[in-house]
Order: structure tokens, then sequence, then C-alpha cells
């Protein structure tokens, strides 16, 4: 009887390792949306607030819709050191991305961050578009090796 309830843990723990990884690939693929937020939220408030750099920023750290993006400070330089050092579900590219962004953000003039932002936005969305494939081609992959994996420890336990 203990034998049998030791195989069914290890089926489980398998089948909810698939499950994990399946997750980590959605949470890229939301946190990429959350991104792209951002970036409708930076074009919007730099057109039609005309906010200084802290203002915008904390505009930004106190909007409901960006609650999962864990980076934002009080100034842009902050931020930019955060998303250094914590870690968030996306390519190092991105972070590298960003951290520019947010290191050059406020040096220009209007027109030079609206294009800096537009960039930023095309360059994540073709990272949205890349986990999103990602998800799309490997969700259930992990989630049926997971279950395979630990029906294959269960049945070496047997």
């Amino acid at each position: 009887m203990l034998r049998l309830a030791g195989c069914v843990m290890v089926f489980l723990s398998g089948s909810f390792l698939g499950l994990g990884a399946s997750w980590g690939l959605k949470e890229r693929e939301r946190y990429h949306l959350e991104l792209i937020r951002l970036c409708r939220l930076l074009e919007v408030y730099l057109r039609s607030d005309a906010l200084d750099t802290a203002e915008l920023m904390e505009r930004l750290r106190h909007d409901p819709q960006l609650a999962e993006l864990g980076f934002l400070s009080e100034t842009v330089s902050q931020t930019a050191d955060r998303i250094e050092k914590e870690s968030c579900p996306v390519s190092d590219e991105v972070r590298r991305t960003l951290m520019q962004y947010f290191s050059r953000f406020g040096q220009t003039d209007l027109e030079g961050q609206l294009k800096m932002t537009a960039l930023l936005e095309t360059e994540l969305r073709g990272a949205y578009q890349e986990s999103h494939e990602k998800r799309e081609k490997y969700s259930k992959l992990y989630r049926v090796l997971g279950m395979c994996g630990g029906a294959l420890g269960a049945l070496m336990n047997l």
C-alpha cells in the first residue's frame, strides 16, 4: 500500500513539474503583454500630459494596470538598475533593451522620446510574438512530458 502511495506521489510530482514549466511559458507571455502596455501608457503620458520625468515615473509606479512590473522606481536610473538586478520572466535581450531605454529616458526632446518608445514597443511586440509561439508549441509538450516522466518513475518504483 505504501509503495502504491509512493508511485502516485511520483506520478503527481512529474505532472506538476510539467504544469509548472507550462505555466512559466504562459507567465513570460503575459509579462511581455504588460511591457507592451507600459509602452502604450508611456506614449499617452508623453503626448497628452507634458509631465516631467519624475512625475511620469510616479504616475507609472502607481498605475494599477502596471502592478505586475515591479521594476518601476521613483527615477529612471533606479528603474534601469532594478531591471538589471531583479528577476523577471524575459530574455536577456529584452532586459538589455529595457535597461537602455530607461537609462536614456529624459535625455531627448519629446519627439525623440516618442520614437524611442515606439522602437521599444516594436521590439517588445517581437518578443511577445516569440513567447506566444513558444507557449503554443511547447506548453502541451511540457505537460505531457511531465505526466510521462511521472508515470515512468512510478512504474520504476513498482
